[in-house]
């Protein structure tokens, strides 16, 4: 029993170590598949490895459409709820009434005004 029992973990360890990036996995603290196993899994890795240049790309266009007293904007991928784009606190932005930039909605903003 004890022979056959040790090649059956033999052979699930060898298929493991098939699909499994041990090494990535260390690296990224995450479970991580070797490439080349499934196509839709590589191509997702191709976007979350592309996402910091594509999130860079956004802020800039979005950067050119805000309001011209805004001097800077990061955008944030949140998964299960998309994409967030925030701005720094302007020194007028006091009131919750100075919150209120056209095109924009804010989802998160201080409820007590600048001390």
């Amino acid at each position: 029993i004890a022979q056959e029992f040790s090649d059956d973990l033999h052979h699930i360890a060898s298929l493991i170590g098939k699909v499994v990036d041990f090494e990535g996995s260390l690296a990224e603290n995450r479970f991580t598949v070797l490439p080349n196993i499934d196509p839709e899994i590589d191509e997702k890795k191709r976007r979350l490895m592309g996402l910091p240049s594509f999130l860079t790309e956004v802020a800039r266009k979005e950067l050119e459409n805000l309001d011209s007293r805004i001097p800077s904007c990061s955008v944030i991928y949140i998964p299960l709820i998309g994409f967030l784009l925030s701005i720094p606190r302007l020194p007028s932005m006091v009131e919750a009434s100075d919150f209120e930039i056209n095109g924009l909605d804010f989802m998160v903003r201080p409820s007590t005004s600048v001390r």
